[in-house]
């Protein structure tokens, strides 16, 4: 199979990721399309850790005419789109290693500087930690307590604490560091 060949960008444009949805099938198949960050489309932005650099699987691109091809990617990538195709995203996605062509300096750098508007203009950021470990559960169960409605209260009182002339000084950060 042949290595998935970029096509070039417009400005203002940028590629999105649609998931293909074969059942279970490994690896991972996936279309790329060129979109103007200007019109309204819904999509949903990847942030995450590119990982080992040489750790990698190769993901299969379906061109426009359904021909295969191959983009390699890190193992964590891998993970997060597995995550996302199984978890049900039926709309586009950006994920910078695969939307930016990474062997053109000059379009990763015209890309880079969009990245703010690339992020605020998606409709969700989906934030990959990696696979799940032991004692995740215990973090939701944390979380779901501490956004309750019986502990607004106990966010109140903290919320009076931090804010006090004393959080705003710059200066603590190093005091509070070097102590």
């Amino acid at each position: 199979m042949t290595t998935y060949e970029y096509k070039p960008l417009s400005d203002r444009c940028i590629r999105l990721l649609s998931l293909k949805f074969d059942a279970n099938s490994d690896p991972l198949k996936l279309s790329i399309s060129i979109h103007s960050i200007d019109e309204p489309l819904a999509y949903t932005a990847l942030s995450y850790v590119w990982g080992d650099a040489f750790n990698r699987i190769d993901i299969i691109v379906l061109d426009e005419d359904r021909n295969e091809q191959t983009v390699s990617v890190t193992t964590n990538l891998h993970a997060a789109l597995w995550r996302l195709r199984f978890g049900g995203c039926d709309s586009y996605i950006w994920a910078d290693a695969i939307c930016m062509n990474q062997g053109d300096n000059e379009e990763k750098s015209r890309q880079v500087r969009m990245m703010t508007e690339i992020y605020s203009r998606s409709n969700s950021v989906f934030g990959w930690l990696g696979e799940g470990r032991p004692g995740d559960n215990d973090v939701t169960k944390t979380i779901e307590y501490l956004l309750s409605p019986n502990t607004y209260p106990s966010w109140a009182a903290l919320w009076e604490i931090l804010v006090l002339p004393w959080f705003r000084r710059v200066w603590i950060i190093q005091e509070i560091v070097v102590s």
